[in-house]
């Protein structure tokens, strides 16, 4: 939490400045500074504030985290603010300490956790908890309808947009996500979609990724997480719109409204309706969309559509609904049927009709020979569509655990099978195992059935599969629209059967060694027979499933299994689903990140990601650092599963190794080469790291495929004469600084990076340049005898203020500060050379001023002892930036929290770089009633302080009386007393 707390400060002030308070018109500094280099979430519907995200329209109390704690006086709440055409948030915070109602009684008290004095025996909790910290109201999940589907027209855009192709949509909400699968046709591939309203204000825009499911299909995938409950009253009231943009027509191409749909569950096949090459000019822009299920002898079709009608068919508008076949190339009419609506719409109409069609024909309807059409009565205006399953974003899975454990000794085999419905009406598949040597297995689709003995399973198509490296994939060899059907509604099971070779148990952390994998090779006389079963699970869409493959969880011992999709996007957030199976129900379960790191004998770092109970859980981790993204990247995570009864210990169940995730580049560690570069070979160590709240931390970096701790430096691989270091998570690398030479004619020899004048001085035969002293405690270097050099003092680089020496006789390494020379001019008038110089100078037309000038003692700047100091110069003798201002080593100080004011409670204190703020320690109070001190830092018991002036209560009142009397009797006589004067 700690490098976190300066963004809730941070974001807190940024959010009052825009508030328009007449308090804090006037630019101000924020009251804490922004670690650099924190990714900024770009969250259009939500406003963060710290490590928290709040909907539009909530309300809250902004906690800072220790030593600053909950600021009762102050109010935030995320409000949208419109920008051009796009409707953002942002946080808007206010003091309402002026606004306490004014206590009657002339000794008000201010109890704990309370902005405004009361008296006693009063509260205002109630109008704080209005004022202060009200949220929205709870609502009934429930009640919000579920499913939704939008046609996407030209049409229906300000001004239209006249192309020959169309879209249609599904959308699912469900725990405030809305996740929508979308499906073109006559159109170039989309590049972003958004969400508005009635108005043309973008409410919400997302960017569409180059994923192959995206291209292949025809598909745009993707979910709204968290929808402000402002923008859910949209969709409750078919007010929210939907468009798609392309590169050509960026600001939307095709668009239309998100309507109610209760039948989407029902649906398995559907079409997409086109105009008619035949149809007019004006039929462009429109199209229309059909759900197809199946019943008896019959199929419903729920159409929606635009373009069949013109203004003259504004009421009782006829509509022909035709069904062909394809057959010897030829489309012929099967089946039709005449409706009426009673209202034509110009945008959008829709109509439910029946449609005959025999048990025979609907096993036919997977592939791709029906066609549906709808015409005008006239004939002029048609659209058509081949019908095919219903297109869909959804993952359907099966994890596929043993069915019984012939070897307790050895490890179970376990698996995943990912089914997809192709255009053509085929089931393909791909499937993995966690046994390698695992070579043919066969896969059978299965179904439960009533028996006359109970339930039992039917067999519906069978194949067999030849496995490479544990993975095969391929296609059921049968079209069949029953099988389609059952996919679509959780009804399929999967079993494998497959002969297999004993493995020998592996854990997390150990893997057979050849000689093993070379005996369990050999040991084919020992196969074993192997039968794995899975239900078939329709999975609802996220951005996990942009990484087109799951791992395997594997569980050891136990015959549970699972599987993991997980991703990382731009803005550095991991996205994860996991769904298990065959863990005990009553457990509560953990699922966590296991980092190894390389080489090191240490324990792993564990990182709880979420608890969860039952067989799934899917969230997105906002805030893994470089380094964890770096563990990713490398193959040093695993994904665990612990889980725990009441009672007993946790123990882990299913494990995984996370290989091959892509990791975008920008959110991996990397060298900060620009400051080098600017700088010219500088210290490139940034001010924002010397901030507050820069304790103890476990920032390691990744270097060379090497791990540095915090804080350690080394010599640089990528170039010569270059030292790095690790600082809070970042490699900063800086050249070498070399001190002048005190000679004519100084020497270079190859490997040293600096030149250097040989002594006079020999020792034995040897040549002092033949000699070198070793620099343990500093650059790990070898420094020839007679050379000198600035040490390397991370994390302020070359310290251009020290000089070593390697003695020739001794080979000792000597450091000193350097003296600075007494400046013969005012302060103000000095200057440096250059930016790597350590000393002031005077301009040479300064003449010498007189008097005795004390030099200043050996290990001191000679020019600091002014009270002047530039920002660099305070931070390099262990001053701390805090707040944009800088403090010199030792001050203290109360920090300012705008517009709250100074927080006399905390203070902070600055000490040898780092400063550190705590709260004033306050002694436990026992008494039942307690009331804020007064400065409002610690509580005190009202109990000692009325006991103490219930015996002098008429006492104390008489004294306030007189005190007040004699205070008006000073002032009449005040102008008396002048006057006799």
């Amino acid at each position: 939490m700690g490098p976190y707390r300066a963004l809730y400060a941070l974001v807190a002030l940024w959010a009052v400045l825009h508030s328009g308070g007449a308090a804090v018109r006037k630019k101000v500094r924020p009251p804490l500074v922004e670690e650099e280099g924190r990714r900024k979430l770009n969250k259009q519907t939500h406003c963060q504030f710290g490590n928290h995200t709040y909907e539009l329209e909530e309300r809250w109390r902004p906690d800072l985290g220790p030593p600053f704690g909950m600021l009762y006086c102050m109010r935030c709440e995320c409000i949208p603010v419109q920008r051009k055409r796009r409707i953002l948030s942002r946080v808007r915070c206010k003091n309402i300490k002026n606004d306490c109602p004014k206590p009657g009684c002339e000794d008000p008290v201010l109890l704990p956790q309370r902005c405004c004095k009361t008296c006693p025996g009063e509260d205002y909790a109630d109008l704080e908890e209005d004022i202060a910290t009200r949220k929205l109201e709870s609502e009934d999940e429930e009640k919000i309808l579920k499913e939704f589907t939008v046609l996407l027209t030209g049409k229906i855009l300000v001004p239209p947009v006249l192309v020959p192709g169309a879209a249609s949509g599904y959308l699912v909400y469900t725990k405030r996500d809305l996740h929508y699968t979308i499906h073109y046709k006559g159109i170039t591939r989309p590049i972003a979609i958004r969400f508005s309203n009635e108005e043309g204000d973008i409410l919400e825009e997302h960017e569409i990724p180059p994923a192959p499911h995206h291209s292949q299909g025809s598909k745009v995938c993707g979910v709204w997480r968290k929808v402000p409950k402002v923008y859910r009253r949209l969709l409750q009231k078919d007010k929210l719109i939907f468009v798609l943009s392309t590169a050509d027509h960026p600001e939307g191409i095709v668009g239309g409204r998100v309507m109610k749909h209760n039948a989407i569950n029902t649906e398995a096949y559907g079409t997409l309706l086109l105009p008619d090459s035949k149809s007019p000019e004006d039929g462009l822009g429109s199209g229309g969309m059909a759900s197809i299920f199946p019943v008896a002898d019959s199929i419903h079709v729920s159409l929606g559509f635009n373009g069949i009608f013109t203004s003259r068919d504004a009421r009782d508008a006829p509509l022909v609904v035709s069904l062909l076949y394809e057959e010897n190339g030829e489309m012929q009419t099967i089946t039709e049927t005449a409706t009426t609506l009673a209202k034509a719409h110009p945008d959008y109409n829709s109509v439910t009709v029946k449609l005959d069609l025999q048990p025979s024909m609907q096993e036919r309807l997977s592939t791709g020979q029906f066609e549906l059409r709808i015409s005008s009565r006239d004939g002029q205006r048609i659209q058509s569509g081949r019908i095919m399953p219903k297109v869909t974003c959804n993952v359907f899975q099966a994890v596929m655990t043993p069915t019984e454990v012939t070897d307790v000794t050895k490890d179970p085999v376990t698996g995943f099978i990912i089914l997809d419905i192709g255009s053509d009406g085929y089931i393909h598949y791909k499937m993995h195992v966690s046994d390698p040597n695992i070579e043919t297995v066969t896969i059978r689709l299965e179904t439960d059935v009533e028996t006359p003995s109970g339930t039992g399973m039917r067999v519906l198509q069978q194949v067999t599969q030849n496995l490479t490296d544990s993975w095969g994939n391929g296609s059921f060899g049968r079209r069949s629209s029953q099988e389609v059907e059952m996919m679509l509604s959780d009804d399929l099971v999967v079993t494998v059967y497959a002969d297999a070779v004993p493995l020998i148990p592996n854990s997390v952390l150990h893997k057979p060694t050849p000689e093993e994998a070379a005996r369990i090779r050999t040991t084919r006389s020992e196969k074993i027979h192997m039968e794995l079963r899975g239900q078939v699970r329709q999975r609802l869409y996220t951005d996990a499933l942009l990484n087109e493959m799951p791992i395997l969880l594997l569980g050891g011992n136990s015959t549970a299994g699972g599987i993991a999709w997980l991703s990382v996007d731009k803005d550095c957030l991991l996205h994860y689903q996991v769904y298990v199976a065959g863990l005990d129900p009553r457990e509560r379960h953990l699922l966590e990140l296991l980092q190894v790191r390389p080489g090191k004998y240490i324990a792993p770092i564990q990182r709880v990601l979420k608890r969860f109970e039952g067989e799934q859980v899917e969230d997105l981790a906002e805030d893994l650092d470089g380094r964890s993204l770096a563990y990713l990247h490398a193959g040093y995570t695993y994904l665990v599963v612990t889980s725990k009864l009441s009672g007993k210990a946790k123990a882990m169940q299913l494990r995984a190794k996370i290989t091959e995730l892509y990791i975008p580049p920008s959110c991996l560690p990397r060298y900060d080469m620009t400051s080098l570069h600017k700088s010219g070979g500088t210290n490139t160590y940034q001010d924002g790291y010397n901030d507050v709240y820069g304790g103890a931390t476990d920032h390691q970096c990744i270097y060379a495929d090497a791990l540095f701790e915090d804080g350690s430096y080394w010599r640089a691989e990528h170039e010569e004469c270059t030292m790095c270091s690790c600082q809070r998570g970042n490699v900063v690398c800086e050249k070498s600084v070399c001190p002048e030479p005190t000679c004519d004619n100084p020497i270079t020899m190859p490997g040293v990076c600096c030149p250097f004048c040989p002594g006079n001085s020999t020792v034995g035969e040897h040549r002092e340049a033949q000699r070198f002293c070793y620099f343990g405690q500093g650059d790990r270097k070898y420094h020839p005898a007679g050379s000198r050099w600035h040490p390397y003092v991370p994390p302020f680089g070359f310290s251009k203020c020290s000089l070593c020496f390697c003695e020739p006789k001794t080979l000792a390494v000597k450091c000193e500060r350097i003296t600075c020379p007494p400046l013969t001019c005012p302060d103000k008038e000095s200057f440096r050379e250059n930016s790597n110089a350590c000393c002031k100078k005077c301009p040479a037309s300064v003449s010498v001023k007189t008097g005795i000038i004390v030099p200043p003692s050996a290990g001191q700047l000679g020019d600091e002892g002014g009270e002047k100091m530039i920002a660099k110069e305070i931070l390099a003798i262990g001053g701390c930036k805090y707040r944009g201002q800088v403090h010199r080593n030792g001050d203290e100080w109360h920090p300012t929290i705008n517009p709250y004011g100074i927080e006399k409670c905390v203070k902070c204190h600055c000490k040898d770089g780092r400063a550190k703020c705590k709260r004033k320690k306050c002694p436990k109070e026992t008494c039942p009633v307690k009331v804020q001190s007064d400065d409002g830092c610690c509580e005190r018991c009202i109990d000692a302080a009325s006991s103490e002036s219930s015996s002098r209560s008429s006492e104390g009142k008489v004294k306030k009386r007189r005190k007040e009397r004699e205070r008006r009797h000073r002032k009449t006589r005040q102008p008396k007393d002048k006057n006799q004067h």
